[in-house]
């Protein structure tokens, strides 16, 4: 079997070959090594698009590409306990760059979302509504098996909160289908055991008074022989 473009087919094999490896902490981030993290407050920009104001995002407006779905979904935000801030993708560079028959693409998100968990614990979350315009299922496998790892792997160094994707194929279900995938979320992040920085955090919340003064025989007690 003889084919005009080989590049596709190639892809497909190398994409097997990485979904089959053993060790996924081996994928690292490349950062920019003059800007490695973003920020919404560097987000400024013009727009003749139609807006909708913001209460939980640090931006003040979404930017409407449809008619419809972005305002959806940015109340559909607003209005879920675990959000505690999110962004729509414009004007804030956050793209994730992919190859696509031989030539370097890159892929926008829709949104970025912070969740915050009753174990008062943060992740942040991808969300993708309405499916990808092209490249459905390559930029589905990037995400997931080259982005997502490549983080998670080196939070820790970079100081990050874990990171996770969620698409949303129908605007009509992402009230039930944000709920569920947040509440995945919450459960995987607060089964986790305490660690020691969040233990010394909570001793340094409790108040004053939650440590007993001493011993009602302190004098007495002090008197006694050591036990040696």
């Amino acid at each position: 079997m003889i084919y005009e473009d080989p590049q596709p087919v190639v892809e497909s094999i190398n994409r097997g070959i990485v979904a089959h490896a053993a060790e996924r902490e081996r994928v690292l981030p490349i950062l920019n090594h003059y800007n490695p993290q973003g920020s919404t407050r560097y987000v400024f920009g013009h727009t003749s698009r139609s807006t909708w104001p913001t209460k939980k995002s640090h931006v003040n407006l979404v930017v409407a590409d449809t008619d419809t779905w972005e305002q959806i979904a940015a109340k559909t935000l607003e209005k879920t306990p675990a959000v505690e801030s999110y962004v729509k993708n414009a004007f804030l560079g956050f793209h994730i760059p992919y190859i696509s028959g031989g030539k370097e693409r890159t892929y926008l998100p829709d949104y970025l979302i912070r969740l915050r968990t009753p174990k008062l614990r943060t992740a942040h979350l991808i969300l993708e509504i309405t499916g990808f315009n092209q490249d459905k299922e390559l930029k589905r496998w990037v995400v997931r098996e080259r982005w997502l790892p490549a983080v998670n792997n080196a939070r820790n160094r970079l100081g990050l909160p874990p990171w996770y994707f969620e698409e949303i194929a129908d605007i009509e279900d992402i009230k039930p289908a944000l709920s569920k995938a947040i509440r995945r979320i919450v459960d995987e992040i607060d089964a986790a055991p305490d660690s020691l920085v969040e233990i010394l955090d909570l001793l340094a919340s409790l108040p004053d008074d939650f440590y007993p003064d001493g011993r009602h025989d302190s004098a007495a007690f002090e008197q006694r022989e050591p036990f040696e």
